[in-house]
């Protein structure tokens, strides 16, 4: 894929389930997209081409936002230096006209037939729309192939809410004062601070500020050294397992044991991690 710089990593698809249409599913004004200091941009679908409401907004647009008829909502935020492309809804329009606003297909994602392309002319079956695509960074690989990393979620939160979400992901807070342990630091394919055990007890903190903030912090601890759980400490004080601390233990490939520490947490201040 790293040879073709137009190959698609994922688009921005809605699901219609039979007897709905795209617009039984999706408000008009589609997609919201956002940059990472919170500002907001809708695009209307109400027409053969999709039409920014408004004046664009600035800096890196890297969040995507469907705006579902629905409490929850799909998003995805790719890397800084991601694009947004939307995708025209004119062609569907010509082949099956009068059924919808959008483009509809129906070979994905039930077709029984290889049948590419193949445009939806009635709500008998499920159905799929192609909002757009939110080109991601590439990443190319020693052997040829091709990375590009996204978050994908559901929310109940407005699109600018998630500024947060993509500050912490694509401006992670340093780690620092580490002891215990080694750390090359955050790894944003895993979404996790990634360390090797070097000593009982593991101690560091995390930079948090507004720039850089703390949120939901994961460690991913290699070497852990048997089947024991983990104990917390944050700011000096004892985090008991539960929903707000999960932990788990993986085999690693090399056979020995990996922790796995997920923290409900949000923090615009520096934060002290203390773990055995």
């Amino acid at each position: 894929m790293a040879e073709y710089p137009d190959t698609q990593s994922q688009q921005n698809e809605l699901l219609n389930q039979p007897g709905t249409r795209p617009e039984d599913n999706v408000f008009p004004e589609s997609i919201t997209i956002a940059n990472t200091d919170g500002q907001i941009e809708l695009w209307d679908y109400s027409s053969s081409r999709a039409v920014r409401k408004g004046a664009p907004i600035s800096g890196e647009k890297n969040l995507v936002y469907l705006n579902l008829r629905s409490r929850y909502k799909h998003f995805n935020i790719g890397q800084t230096g991601s694009s947004w492309d939307p995708y025209s809804q004119w062609e569907s329009m010509q082949l099956a006209p009068g059924f919808s606003h959008y483009n509809a297909w129906n070979h994905y994602p039930v077709g029984l037939l290889p049948s590419d392309g193949t445009v939806a002319t009635g709500k008998d079956r499920t159905s799929s729309s192609c909002l757009g695509t939110l080109n991601g960074r590439r990443h190319l690989l020693k052997d040829g192939r091709m990375e590009a990393y996204n978050i994908y979620g559901l929310t109940d939160l407005p699109a600018a809410d998630l500024k947060t979400l993509n500050r912490s992901w694509n401006f992670p807070p340093a780690i620092v004062d580490v002891n215990g342990c080694l750390s090359p630091g955050y790894d944003q394919r895993q979404r996790a601070y990634v360390m090797t055990r070097k000593s009982e007890r593991l101690s560091f903190g995390l930079n948090g500020s507004e720039e850089n903030p703390v949120l939901n912090p994961c460690f991913v601890i290699r070497g852990w050294g048997g089947a024991s759980p983990a104990r917390l400490k944050i700011n000096g004080q004892v985090k008991a397992p539960g929903p707000d601390f999960r932990q788990g233990i993986i085999r690693d490939t090399d056979g020995t044991e990996t922790m796995v520490i997920w923290v409900r947490q949000q923090s615009f201040q520096p934060v002290k991690y203390e773990i055995h």
